[in-house]
C-alpha cells in the first residue's frame, strides 16, 4: 500500500512539474497580452462599464417616466370625470336659475299689478274718506 501511495505521489509530483511549466507559459502569455493590448482592453472595458452605467441610468429614468405617465393618466381620467360632473351640475344650476328668473319676472308682474290696484284704490279712497267724514259730521251736528 505504501508503494502505491509513493507511486501515486510520484505521479502527482510529475504532473505538477509538467503543469507548472504550462502555467508559467499561460502567465507569460497573459502578460504579453496585457502589454500588447492591455491599454486597449482597459480602455474598451472602461467604455463598456460607462455604457452599462448609462443604460442603468436611462432605464431608471424610463421607469420613473412610466410611473409618472401612469399617474398622469389616472389624474386625467379623474379630472375628466370631475369636469363632466361639474358641467352636469352647471347645467342643472343654469336650469334652476332660469326657473328662478322666470319666477322673479312673474312676481314682478304680479307686484306691478298689485301696485296699480293700490294706486287705483288710493284715488278712490280719498273721495270715500271725505264723504265718510261729511256723513259723520252731519251726524254729530244733528
Amino acid at each position: 500500500m505504501e508503494s502505491k501511495i509513493s507511486k501515486l505521489q510520484a505521479d502527482v509530483d510529475k504532473l505538477h512539474a509538467e503543469t507548472a511549466g504550462i502555467e508559467n507559459e499561460i502567465k507569460a502569455l497573459q502578460e504579453k497580452i496585457m502589454e500588447v493590448g492591455g491599454v486597449k482592453l482597459r480602455s474598451q472595458k472602461a467604455k463598456v462599464d460607462d455604457l452599462r452605467s448609462q443604460i442603468t441610468a436611462l432605464n431608471d429614468r424610463i421607469t420613473t417616466c412610466d410611473v409618472a405617465r401612469a399617474k398622469n393618466q389616472k389624474d386625467c381620467e379623474k379630472f375628466t370625470k370631475l369636469s363632466t360632473s361639474s358641467e352636469e351640475e352647471l347645467e342643472t344650476l343654469a336650469e334652476e336659475l332660469a326657473a328662478i328668473e322666470e319666477d322673479m319676472k312673474t312676481s314682478s308682474r304680479n307686484a306691478e299689478q298689485i301696485r296699480k290696484k293700490a294706486e287705483d284704490a288710493e284715488h278712490v279712497t280719498p273721495s270715500l274718506h271725505m264723504t265718510d267724514c261729511r256723513y259723520f259730521r252731519s251726524k254729530r251736528i244733528n
